[in-house]
């Protein structure tokens, strides 16, 4: 089904006011869009059950926490003290590429930062909500790379991160990405 821009209900008018503005911020707004759908999903399969758990947990805390061991890993190239510091003894990673525990954290990071030693993580955007903190990044192998947009996404346990998702998109033209994010619109708007 096909939905035109004039005729879409109320709940998308916060798309359409953002539309022209897009440009600089078109990752970012994206990837808020598709981490609000991913949060709504969670929602239903979980039963709210783990957002329930964290009734005043401090939603700060945990933004901090995910942001500040991103940084140490990709920025400060520090992955070992990051695990410690950061990272739960019973660590899960959905990744297919690396391995669950703190030690294929650090396996993982180590062969990706030295298979990319300029690598540089911008972070556009971090969301919390219960235990869930979803961080937007632009991720840089080189100076000479376009870059790759990237949504990690962590659980939060004991002031420690125990579990982690993510996805990558590179970085394309405005408007190979603008008809993108036009499609994904139309796609989460037919189910949410």
């Amino acid at each position: 089904m096909y939905i035109h821009p004039s005729k879409t209900p109320p709940s998308s008018t916060v798309y359409h006011a953002l539309m022209p503005t897009l440009k600089a911020d078109y990752f970012r707004y994206w990837y808020c869009t598709v981490t609000i759908a991913y949060v709504k999903l969670l929602r239903k399969v979980n039963g709210e059950k783990h957002l329930q758990s964290q009734v005043g947990h401090n939603l700060s805390l945990n933004k901090r926490l995910a942001r500040e061991c991103l940084d140490m890993i990709f920025n400060q190239h520090k992955p070992a003290q990051a695990v410690a510091q950061y990272i739960g003894a019973n660590y899960r990673q959905h990744n297919p590429d690396a391995p669950d525990g703190p030690q294929g954290v650090v396996a993982y990071a180590t062969g990706y930062l030295k298979a990319n030693p300029e690598l540089r993580l911008d972070f556009k955007c971090v969301i919390a909500e219960g235990d869930f903190v979803v961080v937007h990044s632009h991720l840089k192998p080189n100076s000479g790379d376009r870059g790759r947009a990237v949504v990690d996404i962590f659980r939060v346990e004991n002031e420690r991160l125990v579990e982690h998702w993510d996805v990558m998109q590179p970085e394309g033209t405005l408007r190979q990405n603008w008809l993108k994010t036009l499609f994904l619109r139309i796609h989460l708007h037919k189910r949410y």
